[in-house]
């Protein structure tokens, strides 16, 4: 009885509803895998996007004679290119090191002083506790933007974290929606279309250093497709990819939140 009137009275946002949109990515071509066809809807209704890359991807490939600095530009080069062409103008780069020593606590202090300035509504992120994810850089970017959230609410936790900020601007310190992609705990259905799976398709297909192999891509894309197709509302024909979301209520002390 309990969470069906939770439910009621401190819903799941609607996404759609919101503006500005942060979708926080490990690599350079982990938010078009988790979530591409979703920024594709995003783009289309107008909203503001922004893609903020964790690592600088410059372990990325299986050739030991690439040189990593080459690597890396290439790869942040298609991720812009990426962006683009599912409507996103602005893309930045932390360039933490693909598969290194760093702290969620760092990362987590770099990416709150993009929060505070770019101001999103929501933060699109991988979900830390995913329990088959065995990649750090995924684990570390989805607990330091969960932390990161939450340190852009509070100015006097950012100016103590050493983070620096426009003072004449405390609007911008604020709770944020949570959007966890690459979960297996979704409780929110994002409503894409065919034609947004094509679109993250096409965005995929930027990232050639990555996808460069035809057989690759091509179980890349069947996996997609089933994935969409599994969470999405077959009798409205529509498809989906599916988050753990979690408004600015349920993120602490709302253990109920995992039962929604």
């Amino acid at each position: 009885m309990l969470i069906p009137i939770l439910k009621h009275f401190v819903p799941i946002p609607d996404l759609t509803k919101c503006q500005r949109f942060c979708f926080v990515g490990p690599h350079p071509d982990d938010i078009e895998v988790g979530c591409g066809a979703t920024v594709s809807l995003l783009a289309k209704a107008g909203k503001d996007i922004m893609f903020l890359v964790a690592t600088d991807g410059g372990a990325g490939t299986s050739d030991p004679n690439m040189p990593r600095e080459k690597l890396v530009e290439t790869r942040m080069e298609e991720s812009k290119r990426s962006a683009a062409l599912l409507g996103v103008e602005k893309v930045a780069f932390l360039a933490f090191p693909d598969g290194g020593f760093y702290t969620p606590v760092e990362l987590a202090k770099k990416m709150a002083a993009e929060f505070i300035a770019f101001d999103p509504d929501v933060v699109f992120c991988p979900d830390p506790k995913m329990p088959s994810e065995i990649h750090p850089d995924h684990l570390k970017t989805g607990e330091a933007a969960s932390t990161a959230s939450l340190i852009s609410a509070f100015p006097l936790m950012a100016a103590f974290d050493g983070i620096e900020f426009d003072k004449d601007h405390p609007e911008k310190f604020r709770y944020r929606t949570l959007a966890y992609y690459f979960t297996n705990r979704p409780n929110k259905i994002m409503k894409t279309t065919k034609a947004d799976y094509l679109k993250q398709l096409e965005a995929l297909k930027c990232h050639k250093s990555q996808y460069g192999n035809k057989d690759d891509f091509d179980s890349l894309s069947l996996y997609l497709n089933l994935r969409r197709m599994a969470m999405g509302f077959k009798r409205l024909r529509c498809s989906g990819e599916g988050f753990f979301v979690m408004a600015p209520t349920h993120q602490h002390c709302f253990p109920e939140i995992n039962r929604y």
